[in-house]
């Protein structure tokens, strides 16, 4: 389960956002995320943002407001079809307490700054922590995002408790106002695939994961549709197009469970050789190469493994591609851990 951002009043036409809803819905795409409380907003921000509502709720979508103290009531007094509001600041902890025993909508705290002794005392005096979620910050100037450990230890807390966690990732070709330089929840994150820093985020126990950017391109929409937490997607560059390496990275690959040091070994790949594999690009291995094992190396040919350090050329060995964009997800990749490959456009 994915989102989206939508921002009714910072200059993009209504039709494109509308669109772009319905683009996102039929990839599978099921939360929607807007603030109604940006300083840049123009006037255009009640009448846009009505509109958003109602199609979200046309396309069975949540939508989320993001507000503050000021904001709240004029939220409410717009009528809109909200799955939940996310308090952002100005709020005492016994409105948040009061907030989150409504029936109209579930409330999200902030989960970047939210600490321990705050959570306590907000339960401590009525906090209902079945219709309350956690949704950490976007942040818009670089070099200000949070770490990915500082979020999973937040994540972990909130899990205890029984909150579900939402973080965003940035787009790389819609990227928002005023800044341009995207909305990342975690720093990393920001300059990465967003196939890539969604799946780094589920694995930091990020139970919902939003595009922060407002304009998603629809292949970046494309490469999260179907990604799950217990099979890592890599990227892969390829050097070619060559059918047997295609036929080798198809299907669902494993970690073998008595890990090499120094590469990924596919424990599938020998066993699904379907014909000789012979001498092709036998370079330098990069970190982060993809390579198989050619009939230079006997038993071995067909080995199908990804390299975490530069290794010397080998005659035995073919390169194939470059998976350096999912450096995040193969360095998490542990003994028998399952992984499948994502084939990128542009080559190496």
């Amino acid at each position: 389960m994915h989102g989206i951002s939508v921002f009714p009043g910072m200059g993009y036409p209504l039709e494109d956002n509308l669109k772009y809803l319905e683009e996102a819905s039929k990839r599978g795409f099921t939360r929607v995320f807007t603030s109604l409380h940006i300083p840049e907003a123009g006037g255009s921000l009640e009448y846009e943002a009505a509109a958003i509502a109602d199609k979200a709720a046309s396309l069975g979508m949540e939508l989320t407001a993001d507000v503050s103290k000021g904001y709240l009531m004029k939220a409410e007094s717009m009528g809109l079809k909200l799955h939940a509001m996310r308090l952002d600041f100005g709020f005492s902890l016994e409105e948040i307490a009061a907030l989150s025993n409504s029936d109209m909508y579930r409330i999200q705290l902030n989960a970047s700054v939210l600490d321990e002794r705050s959570l306590n005392a907000l339960l401590s005096i009525g906090l209902d922590p079945r219709n309350v979620e956690v949704c950490h910050n976007y942040y818009p100037r670089r070099d200000t995002g949070i770490s990915w450990d500082y979020l999973k230890m937040r994540n972990d807390l909130f899990h205890s408790l029984g909150m579900k966690t939402i973080a965003f990732i940035p787009s790389r070709s819609g990227r928002r106002g005023p800044l341009f330089e995207g909305l990342p929840t975690v720093e990393v994150h920001r300059e990465i695939l967003p196939m890539v820093s969604a799946q780094h985020l589920m694995k930091g126990g990020t139970d919902l994961v939003l595009f922060g950017d407002a304009a998603a391109s629809l292949e970046e929409l494309d490469s999260l549709s179907g990604i799950r937490p217990e099979v890592a997607r890599v990227p892969i560059r390829l050097l070619s197009d060559e059918a047997d390496a295609l036929a080798f990275l198809s299907g669902i690959h494993h970690n073998r469970r008595d890990p090499a040091e120094y590469v990924i070994r596919s424990e599938e790949s020998r066993l699904n050789k379907k014909s000789k594999v012979f001498q092709s690009n036998c370079i330098k291995r990069a970190a982060y190469s993809v390579t198989i094992d050619n009939n230079g190396y006997g038993r071995y040919e067909g080995e199908l493994q990804i390299v975490k350090k530069d290794l010397p050329a080998d005659p035995r060995v073919n390169v194939i591609g470059s998976s350096l964009d999912g450096r995040l997800l193969i360095d998490m990749l542990g003994p028998g851990d399952a992984f499948e490959f994502h084939i990128l456009k542009d080559r190496m």
